[in-house]
């Protein structure tokens, strides 16, 4: 999973897998993980990278 390998931004990741926005990806990695992919990627790596935005 991407979130676990490497230190992409949420935001980066959610456009990287075809989704429109970052807030639905979160959404669906929620109901799919049943976390949030920035607590998933904290279980990993210490945390995502910040947004560059």
């Amino acid at each position: 999973m991407m979130l676990r390998r490497e230190r992409r931004s949420i935001t980066e990741t959610a456009f990287e897998v075809g989704f429109s926005s970052s807030s639905a990806f979160s959404v669906a990695f929620q109901e799919y993980v049943g976390r949030t992919p920035s607590a998933y990627a904290k279980s990993f790596i210490g945390g995502p990278v910040s947004s560059r935005h």
